[in-house]
């Protein structure tokens, strides 16, 4: 059996710092985190990139996203879209 050990302790902000332990601690994991080797996180475009086709095909088009339509209709165009997704299941609980 593996044992994980954590990863050592950055101690970036003295002890002689104006901070409370709390603080100090809060602050060190931040700049562990900032100066890491982490992968840098999506920029805008390729997040988008990554995303598109993503979903249940819904386009923003539906019905049940005007916002003039009363909410009874809305929920009841949003009701008949959902009966016929792929994955109905996923969103009905059985008898909880």
């Amino acid at each position: 059996m593996n044992q994980i050990t954590p990863p050592p302790k950055i101690e970036i902000i003295p002890s002689s710092a104006p901070f409370s332990e709390a603080q100090r601690s809060w602050l060190n994991g931040f700049f562990a985190g900032l100066l890491s080797d982490a992968p840098t996180p999506l920029s805008a475009e390729q997040g988008a990139a990554v995303m598109q086709g993503a979903g249940d095909g819904d386009d923003g088009e539906a019905p049940w996203h005007d916002q003039t339509m009363p909410m009874g209709k809305r929920s009841q165009a949003r009701a008949k879209r959902a009966s016929t997704s792929a994955f109905p299941a996923a969103r009905k609980p059985r008898g909880c």
